[in-house]
């Protein structure tokens, strides 16, 4: 067997290798770091790290290993500094354009670079360091073999993406059926309970009853309607909202009215500041239980306590409203699947559907809703919703 032989046998030996190590029910950082451990060794380099970078251009995480060091993970929102040898690999990483400009033509570089991935959600490059500059025979050899480790890590990611699409498609089917079950064996008992409260609340002559019985019929109400917009989010079908003009000052006081006590036990201090005169049309129902959705996620973030700070604002794109919190905040891996049904994270009792549900009234309503987050520093939710203009400006 000649050398040619040899190496191309070596090449797929190290390639059968990485894909033993790794399988699609891994986390991406666990793929990636598991692909640095068995690359840099194989190749016989010194190190290695990978970038991974967000759907919104930022830059999401870095991923190392050293044949002395081991592996090092670090995500540039983290409060700690750059760990030990990833601190050179983040900087030939973002300066990558340049090298890779420098060493085109040319022979002078000990690092090879090569795309991991890139599509609208992602990207990934990937750098391996070496101990000396090769020849240029050895240095398109392992090039192609970098390469081919990297397509071999898309395929897998690909292949997690499709059946973890697959397996969402058959929550919702069973959910769907689960919802129409329940909805037909809640709603008798629930008519009951509306009917006779009503019926009590019309016989009495005591304030108190009356106000109890009120209380009741409301809650139904919320349930019933609780029930109905979980079935349109999961069949698909537009949000029926019953809307009417509707001060979102007035709104937004209401809804801290109604978690400010509880949230305090906690250790968490709630404050709103902004603009008295927005006036948007609303379901108020539905927009109460999407900002108390929002405000529940930001008080979960806040296990030891904190602050949520709401603002109401305008802005060019119609009413603003920030809500956000001290919280530890979302690793990147997180943040790509937040709007995502049934996508829970560190929650025993999560349904997954709380931040899914909002983006349906959210985007109902005409508006839209984004998030920014950094770890152990916090997240911000930005719900932007239309504005009913006044007389005089139309």
């Amino acid at each position: 067997m000649d050398q040619q032989q040899q190496d191309i046998v070596s090449k797929y030996r190290l390639l059968l290798k990485i894909h033993n190590k790794i399988n699609i029910s891994m986390d991406a950082k666990h793929i990636f770091t598991a692909l640095l451990a068995e690359l840099v060794p194989g190749v016989q380099a010194e190190k290695g790290a990978i970038r991974v970078s967000s759907s919104q251009g930022k830059i999401a995480g870095y991923y190392g290993f050293s044949v002395h060091e081991g592996i090092t993970v670090w995500e540039p929102d983290e409060t700690t500094p750059c760990p030990g040898y990833l601190r050179d690999m983040v900087d030939v990483l973002d300066g990558s354009a340049k090298v890779k400009k420098r060493t085109r033509d040319s022979c002078t570089s000990n690092i090879i670079f090569s795309e991991l991935f890139s599509d609208r959600q992602n990207s990934g490059l990937i750098a391996v360091v070496f101990h000396d500059v090769m020849e240029l025979s050895v240095r398109d050899q392992m090039c192609r073999t970098i390469d081919e480790a990297g397509a071999l890590i898309v395929h897998i990611l690909e292949q997690k993406k499709i059946l973890e699409q697959k397996k969402n498609l058959e929550k919702v089917s069973l959910t769907r059926s689960m919802l129409s079950t329940l909805s037909h064996d809640i709603k008798n008992p629930l008519s009951g309970i509306s009917g006779f409260a009503q019926l009590i609340g019309q016989r009495s002559d005591n304030d108190s009853i009356k106000k109890y019985c009120a209380i009741i019929l409301d809650s139904c109400l919320q349930l019933e309607d609780t029930l109905n917009t979980l079935r349109v989010i999961l069949s698909g079908e537009p949000l029926q909202l019953r809307t009417a003009a509707l001060p979102l000052k007035d709104l937004l006081r209401e809804v801290l009215g109604q978690v400010e006590e509880i949230y305090r036990h906690e250790g968490i201090d709630v404050a709103c500041t902004g603009d008295n005169d927005i006036l948007v049309e609303a379901d108020k129902e539905k927009l109460l239980r999407a900002l108390k959705a929002v405000l529940k996620n930001s008080k979960e973030a806040m296990p030891e306590g904190g602050r949520i700070q709401v603002t109401l604002k305008a802005d060019k794109r119609g009413a603003l409203i920030e809500i956000a919190d001290t919280g530890r905040g979302m690793p990147w891996h997180i943040q790509e699947n937040v709007f995502r049904p049934f996508f829970t994270h560190a929650k025993e009792h999560a349904t997954g559907l709380g931040l899914t549900i909002v983006k349906k009234i959210v985007e109902g309503h005409g508006g839209a809703i984004s998030f920014s987050s950094s770890l152990n520093k916090g997240t911000t939710f930005f719900i932007h919703l239309p504005i009913i203009k006044k007389e005089a400006e139309r």
